[in-house]
């Protein structure tokens, strides 16, 4: 990751609408706050909590720490906001991603990559996040899945975990919490 973009992002704290929309033209080091959040600013902040906190790049989410090299990791939610969101968050830490808007989108496109791992939201419209991994072309994707639930409870966890998911996080995620999972989960690839 180039040197400038890591500096950039250091002192800023950036609002959830930014990293949708148009962030690059509102950040800049030094600055609490970055522009204004533009759309589904609720939904995205509700889902991924970026912090300019220091504690946060002392403690293992550093903007220069990237996961193992050539790791694809492919999101597939039906809210273009948090896919959006989920996107810049990932390429920021040095990840490939690919979005897709639902299941059936993914399977049309999806290639097993050499390292990756899947991050699949439960409720989708179709075909929730379990049917899929219990579908045929789930039970074959060959690398891991992490299913995202902002409406979970302990029978669900199970039920997603017999169905192959690799692990199993609730909305809001922390950033820490999901860039720590995929690089631990790809690491292995």
């Amino acid at each position: 990751m180039p040197g400038g973009c890591r500096r950039w992002f250091r002192g800023a704290l950036v609002a959830p609408g930014d990293v949708v929309n148009d962030f690059a033209g509102f950040v800049r080091p030094g600055r609490r706050f970055a522009g204004r959040p533009r759309r589904h600013a609720a939904r995205v902040a509700a889902l991924i909590q970026i912090s300019a906190d220091r504690r946060v790049f002392a403690y293992g989410s550093r903007m220069d720490a990237q996961a193992p090299p050539q790791t694809k990791v492919f999101v597939i939610d039906d809210d273009a906001a948090v896919r959006d969101s989920l996107k810049v968050l990932l390429e920021v830490h040095g990840l490939e991603v690919e979005e897709y808007a639902s299941t059936g989108e993914f399977s049309v496109h999806y290639r097993k990559p050499q390292r990756g791992c899947v991050i699949l939201d439960q409720h989708l419209p179709m075909l929730n996040g379990i049917d899929f991994l219990n579908s045929p072309m789930g039970r074959n994707l060959g690398i891991p899945v992490i299913l995202i639930t902002g409406r979970g409870d302990l029978a669900l966890e199970q039920r997603a975990r017999e169905a192959g998911a690799a692990e199993f996080l609730h909305k809001p995620v922390g950033e820490r919490v999901l860039i720590a999972t995929v690089v631990r989960l790809t690491a292995a690839g």
